[in-house]
Formats: structure tokens, C-alpha cells, sequence
């Protein structure tokens, strides 16, 4: 059993795996050695009763393009299997930490109002602050950044850490310390995406669109990551399609390619990408940004 670290790395963590290194951190790793994100993960982890903690930067090896483009494709599996991802939602560097201090006021506590009298029955509303919806949180940091999606959306479980609180999402709850008996929303779990994924050609696609929109407008520092930080998902819609989409195509499926060449970008904002190095050929939409 292992836990995973979904993180910014707002720049270049403190410590990183490197081949100058990698005999030294095999051995051992200085706790104070670690940018507080990590450190904080480690002892999370502890608290939870787990040895083991797996760190993109200290498992791959950053300036070994063989080790990287080997484990790199393993990602989407490494957060699938694990048995808790610990996302550090609010934080825009591996310095940010899990843990801050928090100053509570009433106006950070959602509120019932009950609105009418008598029959018909009265109707209650919870009064949530804007900083506690789902909205809020999906625009933190961490959720902005194009590797995030398959690491959510594929772990069993998932702790996000903000600055305000602490939510868990599975595909059977979604909660936080606001709601510790669940978040009052319709259908907020993306991961039920992947159910509702099986009930038929039609509705595999319609989660394949969600993905791809919802994927193609995140950012990356390295444009040709584009669809390496993909292949998680696209493997994970390949076990769930029984229509006969079966090859895949630097984003598109072959038997649905002339709808899937129908793409436009978001707003008529998106750019190609011809003067990077090549990520993807010019009529997929992952040769742009947006």
C-alpha cells in the first residue's frame, strides 16, 4: 500500500531525483532536506499508519529522458493503484505546504435558512461561503495544471488539501470538514464519469467529450507533455469501450474521425503550437493551446 502526492511544482522543488544523486537518496533522505509540501506529506502519510509516500520529482529520475519517458507513461497507473492521492489543491509551489493557519470567523461556517411557514411544508437552504464550493476549488492552483486531471480523476481516493479545510472525494462520497456527512450537490463526482461511461456507445462518448474539453483548456510548462499527461484517461476509456473504438489516434479514435476532426478551439482563443518542439500533428486538437 502506497500513497501518492498531487502537487505544483511551482518551478524547481529544493530536492529532486537526479543521476548525480540517485545512489545518495536510495539510501536515505534527510526529512529536513524537503520542501515543506513533501515533508508535510510524509508525515500524513505516518499519521495515516503507511511507509510508503510516491513523489513525481524523488521517483523519477528529472534529467534521465529514458527513466522519465518510461515512468512518465506508468503515471496514470501509479495513481490508480494507490490507495489514497494527497492533493495540495491551494498551493502554487512544492513550499506550500498541507497544513495552514486558519482564522475562523462566522462567515466561514454555511448557515440553514428556512424559508416559508406551515403547509405547503417549509423549504431550508444551506448558505455556503463562495470559497467552500465546488466551483472555488476546481480554480485552485493545483487543479489549473494539465497532469492533474488524470491524477484525480484515477485515484480511488482522493484527500484535497486547501487552505480552509480538507475534502475527500471517492466515487462513493464526497465530503469535507463543512459537510463530514457529504456535500450537497448534484452529481459533483467527475469520477462517476467513468460509470456512467459504460451504459452504451452514446454515453462513452458524451464522458470522452467531458474529458477532452475539460482537458484541453489546462496548462502545462511543457507543451509536448500534452498527451503523455493523457494517457492515463485514454487507457481508461480504451478498457470501458465496447463500441469498437479501438485505435487511437494523438487524441482522436480512427472509427469516429470525422466527427472527432471537427474540433474547434474555446472561444476561437486556442493557437497552434508550430514554432515548439512537436507534440502532436497539426489537425489534433492537442497540437494547441485552448
Amino acid at each position: 500500500k502506497y500513497v501518492t502526492l498531487s502537487h505544483r511544482w511551482g518551478g524547481e522543488p529544493s530536492l529532486k531525483l537526479k543521476k548525480e544523486n540517485l545512489g545518495d537518496l536510495a539510501v536515505n533522505i534527510d526529512f529536513d532536506t524537503l520542501p515543506r509540501t513533501f515533508g508535510d506529506a510524509v508525515t500524513l502519510t505516518r499519521v495515516l499508519g503507511l511507509s510508503y509516500l510516491w513523489i513525481d520529482s524523488l521517483c523519477i529520475i528529472q534529467d534521465d529522458p529514458e527513466d522519465w519517458a518510461e515512468e512518465s507513461a506508468k503515471m496514470g497507473k501509479v495513481y490508480e493503484n494507490s490507495i489514497l492521492t494527497i492533493a495540495v489543491t491551494d498551493s502554487t509551489s512544492s513550499n506550500g505546504g498541507l497544513f495552514s493557519t486558519r482564522r475562523s470567523t462566522l462567515a466561514d461556517h454555511p448557515c440553514i435558512v428556512r424559508v416559508g411557514r406551515g403547509d405547503p411544508l417549509p423549504k431550508y437552504f444551506v448558505v455556503v461561503p463562495p470559497r467552500k464550493t465546488l466551483g472555488h476549488r476546481r480554480q485552485g492552483p493545483l487543479n489549473t495544471r494539465g497532469w492533474v486531471l488524470q491524477e484525480r480523476l484515477l485515484s480511488l481516493r482522493l484527500l484535497q488539501c486547501t487552505y480552509t479545510e480538507f475534502i475527500w472525494e471517492c466515487s462513493c462520497l464526497e465530503a469535507s470538514e463543512t459537510f463530514p456527512n457529504g456535500i450537497h450537490s448534484k452529481k459533483s463526482l467527475d469520477k462517476s464519469w467513468f460509470s456512467t461511461a459504460g451504459n452504451g456507445p452514446a454515453a462513452w462518448y458524451e464522458v470522452w467529450i467531458k474529458l477532452r474539453e475539460r482537458y484541453s483548456i489546462m496548462d502545462f510548462t511543457i507543451g509536448s507533455d500534452k498527451l503523455i499527461a493523457f494517457s492515463g484517461l485514454v487507457r481508461k476509456m480504451f478498457c470501458l469501450n465496447e463500441s469498437g473504438d479501438k485505435d487511437y489516434l494523438a487524441g482522436l479514435w480512427r472509427t469516429r474521425l470525422t466527427r472527432e476532426l471537427l474540433w474547434i478551439t474555446r472561444l476561437g482563443e486556442g493557437k497552434l503550437t508550430l514554432d515548439e518542439p512537436y507534440r502532436a500533428p497539426s489537425w489534433s486538437w492537442a497540437k494547441t493551446n485552448g
